[in-house]
């Protein structure tokens, strides 16, 4: 990994509310610049192209868990991370050099106080998390970067805390940061006398909680987690910023625009389409509305989510025909989720048997995990079924959204099992794999194939890393999964390793050799030849 220089040492110190407490930063699939391609793309703007070599920049990185997993997945890019907390940027390298990732690149520093004409010109800028907890210095210095520093055609994902959805939730945090913030300490333990005192208001049946049942339940779901260390460091993160500030969307689109940037669409897949975002009978007042910022206010009011992820590009020329090419040719669908699941959320299209897509989308279920779809053949049946195009058809919205598939930027490659056991590529995902063996946490692992990191759950992660290396025998396995006390899903149900039984370890090794070894090694997340394990 390089090394950045340092800004200049006479920046103000910063404020303790935020910098004392280690955020539990995890990695972010919205921020995938397949993803952020695929939206520009099926809005009818020609984005970057993710296979190629690129520039990508996050302003807020936090602990790096997302910008070494892009790095990991995308050697052909380079990466600039840039985070004012010093633990953060510390965390952030550290992994990076464990990872031997040689393309990313860390810089601790207030957006305020970076020298801005240093960092590359970027074909993607990130941001996750801050925005919406940014001063006004800080907001004008990140404009003044995608103004000078995001390329002409370049995207920006934008993670910010929506109104009305997050309403509720504000006044706790006001309450939580003014009456702790004379009494001292860090962020933890102010969060502890904070969440004190909201329960005590709680217990007393304060009137604006019975009379607010949303921030009632946020509260209780609070107090339920407060033994949780990242529980307790994400609210001091949250709440005890100076300047956190949910917004409305049409306000989040004129304060970007004066940085030269327009709203493209939403990572959520499913909220770019009018018929899945909004009950039918919103749509006359949606169709009567012209403003593209006031359609996605009505569609907050529909779906009264906390946080939006939006897409933006600088300066967009709208060009639909090239756009629906290059969705067509550079895109490809790749199956996550077994047939069965695949098959119940595909039917909840209520498609009729001569669709177009029907066919397609019974080709899509029967498919398997890590087969692959051609976005071009996904796109040519939508024209026959007279979607518009360059929109991506639903079938293939439901299935991502409900993690069952996944964008991938080059065609899966099926792998033939070698018979020997697997292997995982790359020392970012023996890494990844060993972290979240040892707490009991979803690993991600990086795919050269997505671009993006692919979620593997805590039991998968247990028999991989277990298997990995060493072809262990089944009853070496079982006798690992039995020495754990972290849960594990077992058909929807998260039960400790302790409890599990015999059928419980045949059932989860028989879908982990039938699925996810298959899947891994189509994204070229197993090393070549990997294969089952006697």
């Amino acid at each position: 990994m390089q090394s950045s220089p340092i800004p200049n040492d006479t920046r103000p110190s910063p404020p303790s509310d935020t910098r004392d407490t280690v955020f539990p930063g995890g990695y972010i699939g919205y921020q995938q610049p397949a993803l952020l391609s695929l939206v520009a793309a099926s809005q009818g703007y020609l984005p970057p192209d993710p296979a190629a070599p690129f520039h990508y920049l996050e302003l807020g990185c936090g602990p790096g868990a997302t910008l070494n997993g892009l790095a990991a997945a995308n050697p052909q890019a380079s990466f600039v991370g840039v985070d004012s907390n010093p633990a953060h940027i510390r965390l952030a390298r550290t992994a990076a050099v464990d990872a031997q990732l040689d393309n990313v690149d860390y810089i601790e520093a207030a957006f305020e106080d970076l020298a801005v004409e240093s960092l590359p010109l970027s074909d993607y800028i990130a941001t996750n998390d801050t925005y919406s907890w940014l001063g006004p210095a800080a907001a004008t210095a990140l404009h003044g970067i995608l103004e000078r520093r995001l390329r002409p055609g370049g995207l920006l994902f934008l993670d910010t805390l929506s109104l009305p959805g997050k309403a509720p939730i504000a006044p706790l945090w006001y309450f939580l940061r003014k009456t702790t913030e004379s009494r001292g300490g860090d962020g933890e333990s102010r969060v502890i006398e904070g969440m004190r005192l909201l329960s005590c208001l709680k217990d007393a049946r304060s009137r604006y909680l019975t009379q607010n049942p949303p921030a009632a339940e946020i509260l209780d779901g609070f107090l339920s987690h407060l033994e949780d260390d990242k529980t307790r460091r994400q609210w001091a993160h949250q709440a005890l910023a100076a300047h956190a500030a949910p917004a409305y969307f049409p306000d989040i689109r004129d304060r970007l625009a004066a940085a030269g940037v327009e709203f493209v669409g939403s990572t959520r897949l499913a909220k770019n389409d009018l018929d899945l975002a909004v009950p039918a009978a919103v749509r006359p007042l949606v169709d009567a509305v012209d403003d593209p910022a006031l359609v996605e206010l009505i569609k907050d009011f529909c779906l009264d989510e906390q946080q939006r992820k939006d897409v933006f590009v600088k300066a967009p020329t709208y060009e639909p025909e090239a756009a629906a090419a290059f969705l067509g040719s550079h895109f490809h669908l790749v199956v996550t989720g077994d047939r069965d699941l695949c098959r119940r959320r595909l039917a909840a299209l209520n498609l009729p048997p001569d669709h177009p897509l029907a066919t397609e989308a019974e080709q899509i279920a029967a498919a398997g995990p890590g087969s692959g779809l051609a976005m071009g053949g996904l796109l040519a049946r939508a024209a026959q079924a007279s979607e518009p195009v360059p929109a991506i058809p639903k079938a293939m919205i439901w299935l991502l959204d409900a993690g069952l598939a996944a964008i991938a930027k080059e065609p899966p490659q099926p792998v033939e099992s070698s018979g020997g056991p697997p292997g995982v590529a790359g020392a970012f995902n023996t890494r990844a794999l060993s972290a979240a063996m040892a707490g009991g946490e979803t690993a991600f692992l990086a795919s050269p194939v997505t671009g993006g990191c692919v979620p593997l759950s805590p039991a998968d992660a247990v028999v991989l890393k277990l298997r990995v290396g060493g072809g262990e025998s089944r009853a070496t396995v079982a006798a690992g999964l039995h020495g754990l006390s972290l849960p594990l899903d077992l058909a929807g149900t998260p039960r400790p390793g302790t409890d599990l039984h015999e059928r419980d370890v045949d059932d989860l090794l028989a879908r982990f050799d039938s699925m996810i070894v298959p899947l891994l090694a189509a994204l070229k997340v197993l090393a070549p030849g990997a294969g089952r394990a006697p």
